[in-house]
């Protein structure tokens, strides 16, 4: 049975190499199962906002 870690993370708009760069981290430690305690679940959800108090208050 594995156990599941979910991974979050805010990315700069028009970064899409930094969100890729993610991706592939979370893929890559998916696919070691030799040292793997967990999987991580990565989501990813675009939010259009300038405002940071306003980001940071999202997830309340």
């Amino acid at each position: 049975m594995h156990s599941f870690l979910s991974a979050g993370a805010i990315f700069e708009q028009g970064k899409d190499e930094v969100k890729n760069a993610f991706a592939f981290a979370v893929q890559a430690h998916n696919q070691n199962a030799s040292g793997r305690r967990f999987e991580l679940q990565a989501y990813v959800d675009v939010i259009n906002t300038a405002d940071a108090f306003k980001l940071s208050r999202i997830s309340e």
